[in-house]
């Protein structure tokens, strides 16, 4: 009897293990989404950039962690190189609960 109940849970744990471990994935690619706009802040000391959207005029915050693609006109540049006024677009997910985080950033004028 002990062996069987010992089986069983076994059983149980392989069955559901799997898909316990599945509900707390996080892939970012799935939630990647993009903003066109105008930068109207960057905060290098926190890594954060605010753009002016383009399609509804309304400013959303992205931080900009360390190992984010930054480019302009193909090269890659560092976040000190974004300035206020510069056109962008920035591909980021949304790392619920926490800040909306960027994975590129194309400098386009």
């Amino acid at each position: 009897m002990i062996k069987r109940a010992m089986l069983s849970a076994v059983i149980l744990s392989m069955v559901f293990l799997p898909i316990v471990s599945y509900a707390g994935f996080h892939d970012p690619e799935l939630e990647k989404q993009t903003v066109e706009g105008q930068i109207c802040g960057v905060d290098t000391s926190s890594y954060d950039i605010t753009v002016k959207k383009v399609s509804f005029h309304d400013q959303i915050t992205i931080h900009v962690p360390y190992n984010t693609n930054i480019y302009k006109q193909g090269k890659a540049i560092s976040l000190d190189d974004i300035h206020e006024g510069d056109n962008v677009v920035v591909d980021f997910y949304n790392d619920s609960p926490g800040p909306l985080k960027a994975t590129k950033i194309t400098v386009t004028s």
